[in-house]
């Protein structure tokens, strides 16, 4: 994963963390927005993860 995205990831994931635990503190907006804004990364995040499983288990 490329250390760039993986700095811009690690938003989302911090992201995650608040949306499972404190979700009743979350702006609808703020989830749309992410949605709409990042919902790219997401699929490239999967497509890095799944990649690495490959290159570490199935090689």
């Amino acid at each position: 994963m490329p250390e760039d995205f993986a700095k811009n990831i690690s938003n989302i994931v911090s992201f995650r963390n608040i949306l499972v635990h404190d979700y009743m503190k979350i702006d609808e907006k703020v989830i749309v927005d992410i949605l709409k804004n990042h919902l790219d990364d997401f699929v490239k995040y999967i497509h890095y993860i799944n990649k690495w499983i490959e290159e570490n288990y199935y090689s």
